[in-house]
C-alpha cells in the first residue's frame, strides 16, 4: 500500500494546496501566538487576572501602534506610484497608433 504522502506529493496539481495550507497554518499560529502573549486583554499570570479593574491604556497603545503599522504609516498608499505619476503627468506622451499602409 502507497502511504499517503507518496501519493499526494507525486502529482504536482497539488502542491500549491499544500503550499496554501501550510501559509495559513503558519498565519494562523503566529496570529494565535501574538495574540496570547503580546495582546492587553490576555492575562495568563496570576498578578495580572487578580485585577478587577485593567487600566492600560499606554500597553493597548503599544499593542495597537506596532512596528509594522509604524512603518506602513509613512509608506506610499499607492501600489504602484510611479506608473499612476507617469500616466496622470499631462505631458506625457500617448503611444503612437501603428498605420497599416494599403
Amino acid at each position: 500500500m502507497v502511504n499517503m504522502f507518496t501519493k499526494w506529493m507525486s502529482h504536482p496539481e497539488t502542491w500549491p494546496i499544500f503550499g496554501l495550507a501550510g501559509g495559513a497554518l503558519c498565519l494562523g499560529t503566529f496570529m494565535l501566538f501574538r495574540t496570547a502573549t503580546f495582546a492587553p486583554d490576555v492575562h495568563i499570570n496570576r498578578e495580572a487576572r487578580d485585577q478587577i479593574v485593567r487600566n492600560n491604556v499606554e500597553e493597548g497603545q503599544q499593542y495597537f501602534d506596532h512596528p509594522l503599522r509604524q512603518r506602513l504609516k509613512h509608506a506610499s498608499k499607492s501600489l504602484f506610484g510611479d506608473l499612476n505619476e507617469r500616466m496622470s503627468r499631462p505631458d506625457a506622451e500617448a503611444p503612437k497608433k501603428k498605420h497599416a499602409d494599403h
